[in-house]
């Protein structure tokens, strides 16, 4: 699969055409750099993955919708844990989760780097909430 996105991240200039026809899936390369997607954060991997579904013209009309394709996701990786042990497709399935979630919180002008970090943080101060361990 191959396409231009347009985004600005880890140097690439605004509007600055990232060209992710490449050997490894977490690369994406110009002529003139490389962005690795092992090395964004989760807001910059958000802004490449939202622009990609942009183009591609499959941006829902409302959060809800949006949602709803999460829950989707969701039950298709229920599905791959119906045996014993997930089955391969299982991390696709999660990865696709990630990726809607992330998009949504693009379009939505969410920071998910700094919500996880809040969330994260809250979380620790709860303790077990009565929970065994």
């Amino acid at each position: 699969m191959s396409s231009d996105i347009h985004h600005s991240a880890q140097g690439a200039k605004p509007n600055t055409a990232i060209n992710t026809n490449t050997d490894s899936a977490s690369t994406l390369t110009s002529k003139t750099y490389t962005v690795s997607l092992e090395k964004m954060k989760l807001n910059e991997i958000a802004e490449v993955h939202y622009q990609w579904v942009d183009d591609m013209g499959w941006h829902n009309k409302t959060p809800l919708e949006a949602l709803a394709l999460v829950a989707s996701e969701v039950g298709e990786a229920v599905n791959e844990c119906r045996g014993e042990q997930p089955t391969e497709n299982f991390g696709e399935e999660l990865a696709d989760i990630v990726l809607r979630v992330i998009d949504l919180a693009h379009w939505q002008g969410v920071d998910i780097n700094a919500e996880i970090i809040a969330k994260i943080a809250k979380n620790k101060t709860r303790g077990n909430r009565g929970r065994l361990k």
